[in-house]
């Protein structure tokens, strides 16, 4: 263990590509570790807490507005991230399943269609 002398430059994506399949492969475990964690239920408003906070911690106490678009577009994609990490939570809290849901919601469709004919 040692410290730094010069600040860590933490380059992980080189493009957006990149950084969106992080995000896909991320937000999987994160949500599957919140739910596993017992997380409470996510209803709307939660959901802009968790918005309003990164905002908080990225743009405020980090400063990232300071580095310009670099720093907006890192704000922006951030709350985007943790967005898609925490509708992936409510998708495996959800009772019934969207699975289930679509499911009987594509049956009663078909069942109507095949009425009319």
């Amino acid at each position: 263990i040692g410290h730094l002398v010069h600040k860590l430059v933490h380059l992980t994506h080189k493009n957006i590509d990149e950084k969106l399949a992080s995000t896909i492969a991320w937000s999987r475990l994160e949500a599957q570790l919140l739910f596993n964690a017992s997380h409470p239920p996510m209803k709307a408003w939660r959901f802009w807490r968790i918005m309003l906070t990164e905002f908080w911690q990225r743009a405020i106490r980090q400063g990232l507005w300071q580095d310009g678009t670099e720093g907006w577009i890192e704000i922006i994609y951030q709350l985007f991230s943790r967005f898609i990490s925490y509708v992936r939570l409510w998708e495996l809290q959800r009772v019934p399943p969207l699975k289930t849901t679509y499911a009987t919601v594509d049956k009663k469709i078909l069942e109507e269609w095949k009425q009319k004919q």
